[in-house]
């Protein structure tokens, strides 16, 4: 909501930005919260696993948001950013619960429409970033306990 009232491309980047910043602190706390309290060490398999396919995708999204960007075409991020990290969500699903692949292959439909139809721009991303996010973390932590 707060994207879309920008006035700006480079306003609403920024507004997503701060978004994305502030969703990888809470994933990362929750995960080491999570972690600590099973006494799970994160720089062992599965977790390395999971980090190092998830983050391949996303360093991809980074770079191309760079270049779409600096050419102008704020159009192309949603779907850009959706495709990338369901693509980083199926991956790094293959070492996590079951769900997470699917959720990443909704994010990459998403993404998909998005790149298509760039006007489903902010209300892909709310969906995406938003609705499934939260509904997948929803499922997971009720059924595997975080």
């Amino acid at each position: 909501w707060l994207a879309h009232l920008q006035t700006t491309p480079r306003g609403w980047l920024a507004v997503w930005a701060l978004a994305a910043v502030l969703g990888f602190a809470v994933g990362v706390a929750t995960l080491v919260r999570k972690a600590t309290r099973h006494g799970v060490a994160l720089t062992r398999q599965p977790a390395r696993g999971f980090t190092f396919a998830l983050l391949p995708p996303l360093l991809a999204g980074a770079l191309l948001s760079g270049a779409w960007v600096e050419a102008g075409n704020y159009g192309a991020l949603p779907g850009t950013w959706l495709l990338l990290y369901g693509t980083a969500v199926i991956t790094a699903g293959a070492y996590s619960v079951r769900v997470l692949p699917l959720f990443g292959g909704a994010l990459v439909a998403l993404g998909a429409l998005a790149l298509f139809i760039p006007t489903l721009g902010d209300l892909g991303m709310a969906l995406g970033f938003g609705v499934l996010q939260i509904a997948s973390g929803v499922y997971v932590a009720r059924r595997h306990g975080g």
